[in-house]
């Protein structure tokens, strides 16, 4: 699923946990409007169970605000009879939804992101005004959404990098002159050792693994400890786990593509390199500082595109 999908989702579910609510207010704020009652009593019930909102009012058919500004704690009435027509959420009155949501956007008086809920009123089928909530988008109920399969992406660097690449060489770092014993290691920790996650920065001779015990704790070993047999002792034996995405022979095929990239060209070649086993996903990053995120199965089966 996207990012725009993500959110689309949470909006979905936003909305159809506060609509009735609002439906609601609509319906006593249009008994109110028509007998040109104070509305003010009809708003705070949405604010006291919805503690996410932070300010509601009611405007007319035309944008003028007819109602005080009532928030948690206080009720301010200097606002009415202010034109609010300019606002996006009113210019995005769609008569065939009853509630909407506006687009996600930074409150003046909070400085913080706000969504505002909107509810037409109608009476008789006219439409005479809208319920307004701004609500805390840091504060708001969302739904936990499920997991999505990873989707390719590249994204460029630094453009001056990229414009000197050929004005560069690979200088030999320490990795690259024990590169075959370094995979090793990795492989054993990835297999054998617990480790769901390792990152190798080739240029700086150094990987950084997370492990199941300690998921929250990035462990930094230079080329000097990588190669120093001791670090098993720091990584106890464990079985590989049965919720890894990626093979043990993928992990080997993957390895080996991450030494041809890096010795593939002396200009273009891999800075650094990353797996996690559990989400199967890769991450790659070139001498032209272009990075690309994708699964194994993505990179193993597309290899001629990093050739």
């Amino acid at each position: 699923m996207s990012f725009s999908d993500l959110v689309q989702s949470q909006r979905d579910f936003l909305s159809k946990n506060i609509k009735d609510d609002l439906s609601l207010v609509a319906k006593l704020c249009a008994k109110k409007i028509a007998k040109k009652e104070s509305m003010e009593s009809s708003l705070k019930p949405f604010l006291d169970k919805h503690q996410f909102a932070q300010l509601a009012y009611i405007t007319d058919h035309l944008g003028m605000q007819i109602s005080a500004n009532v928030s948690q704690d206080k009720v301010l009435d200097t606002v009415i009879g202010q034109d609010l027509s300019n606002r996006p959420y009113f210019k995005a009155i769609d008569h065939n939804e009853e509630c909407y949501l506006s687009e996600t956007y930074i409150s003046r008086a909070s400085l913080k992101p706000c969504i505002s809920a909107v509810h037409v009123i109608f009476k008789k089928n006219i439409l005479i005004g809208l319920v307004v909530v701004d609500l805390d988008v840091e504060e708001l109920p969302l739904n936990q959404h499920k997991k999505t399969k990873k989707k390719w992406q590249q994204l460029k660097g630094d453009p001056s990098i990229r414009e000197n690449l050929f004005n560069q060489n690979r200088y030999p770092s320490l990795i690259d002159r024990s590169i075959v014993s370094v995979h090793k290691t990795a492989i054993k920790l990835l297999k054998k050792r617990g480790v769901f996650h390792l990152q190798i920065h080739y240029a700086s001779s150094r990987i950084s693994v997370r492990t199941y015990s300690d998921p929250y704790y990035d462990n930094i070993h230079t080329i000097e400890e990588i190669e120093n047999p001791d670090l098993f002792l720091i990584y106890p034996k464990q079985p590989y786990p049965n919720e890894a995405l990626v093979t043990l022979k993928q992990i080997n095929q993957v390895f080996d593509q991450f030494e041809y990239l890096r010795f593939m060209d002396e200009n273009l070649y891999l800075r650094t390199a990353s797996i996690n086993i559990i989400d199967g996903g890769i991450s790659l990053n070139f001498s032209c500082d272009g990075s690309h995120y994708l699964t194994t199965e993505e990179f193993l089966s597309n290899l001629d595109k990093f050739r």
